[in-house]
């Protein structure tokens, strides 16, 4: 069997599994909680609040593409607001129906650099640097959440996971100095690691990008502010998705520990758009935070909260059927790129 087709196959299980996992939570509430599939069945509690679940979801995504446009525009990038959200509902959509080894971060870099050639490079890094803004706002709203709430002490579980975000953030905030930092950044030790295989290029780019910011210390702040942003408003949008559903959930507090701990492992590059990953870790925590006559509600909670995600990225249908060629050639030439990169390696 060719490699091409290991990698066929291996997209495949990347979507199958994590559905599969998904059904066999639902399953498990079913037979052990079937009230809570029942109240799911006949209709929402509260139907205004999956209203507002939605508008903060999208407009938590908005925010992640007008942050991404202000790290377009300080890398020198001429381009419009309007032509960024398209690039950004196009990228939303991808991540969910792309099954190769490229995903929506791919297909923007391509458009820009192909109506950018010379800042090809600057394209790529934007993304790189959007991505790390992304996560470290993470954990420092899931970090907060945890101090401020207590929820640490609710179980042995809970309180490995604290350590472990806080540990990842403070891991995150001595990243930002070192290359926030010239002396640092310039430093033997710091170029020493552009030189590490495959990670190195990553690294060199983000420092060239992040070279350009520090010159422009207030979109800096604006980005780290609309960082914490996107995840405010999306850990609301989890709490009306909860409270819409059911009576009974974890206060907005949790849900500020919950969606941003969840949202860390849906980061993970294992499943298209986090799938799986993100539900897996929300009814594991939302179980901790519930008590016993509320187990395994966590993974309706976070299925209601990704039908909404999935119904923004739609959105970018409209822009994928207007450049379907163009996102064809995308996805063919990033493959060719990756596997060409992996022939390298491997000689």
């Amino acid at each position: 069997m060719n490699h091409p087709t290991l990698r066929r196959i291996a997209s495949w299980l990347g979507l199958i599994i994590p559905i599969g996992l998904i059904i066999g939570l639902f399953w498990r509430t079913w037979r052990n909680d079937p009230e809570a599939i029942e109240l799911l069945l006949n209709g929402p509690r509260s139907p205004w609040r999956l209203y507002a679940c939605f508008g903060l979801v999208i407009s938590s995504i908005l925010v992640t593409f007008v942050r991404w446009h202000l790290l377009l525009r300080t890398l020198h990038i001429p381009i419009r607001l309007r032509d960024t959200m398209r690039l950004g509902f196009l990228g939303q959509l991808m991540n969910f129906i792309s099954l190769g080894q490229v995903g929506g971060d791919v297909v923007k870099a391509f458009f820009i650099a192909k109506e950018h050639k010379e800042r090809r490079a600057a394209a790529i890094s934007s993304i790189l640097v959007d991505r790390a803004c992304g996560l470290y706002g993470l954990l420092i709203v899931a970090s907060s959440a945890l101090l401020i709430s207590g929820v640490s002490a609710i179980s042995p579980a809970i309180a490995t996971i604290a350590k472990a975000t806080y540990l990842l953030t403070a891991a995150g905030t001595i990243g930002c100095v070192i290359i926030l930092t010239p002396a640092i950044a310039k430093s033997t030790w710091v170029l020493r690691l552009t030189e590490i295989p495959r990670f190195g290029t990553r690294f060199q780019r983000l420092l060239d990008a992040i070279q350009l910011f520090r010159d422009n210390r207030i979109t800096l702040l604006a980005i780290g502010v609309l960082s914490l942003l996107v995840h405010i408003l999306s850990a609301m949008g989890v709490y009306f998705a909860a409270t819409g559903l059911y009576a009974e959930t974890p206060s907005m507090a949790d849900m500020f520990v919950a969606n941003p701990i969840a949202s860390v492992f849906a980061a993970l590059p294992i499943s298209p758009g986090g799938l799986g990953t993100y539900e897996l870790a929300m009814d594991y925590i939302y179980n901790h935070l519930s008590p016993p006559s509320e187990q395994g509600r966590g993974i309706v909670v976070a299925s209601c909260f990704r039908i909404a995600t999935i119904m923004v990225a739609m959105i970018g249908v409209v822009f994928y059927w207007t450049h379907h060629r163009e996102v064809a050639k995308a996805l063919r030439v990033a493959e060719a790129e990756i596997q060409q990169k992996q022939a390298s390696e491997r000689d």
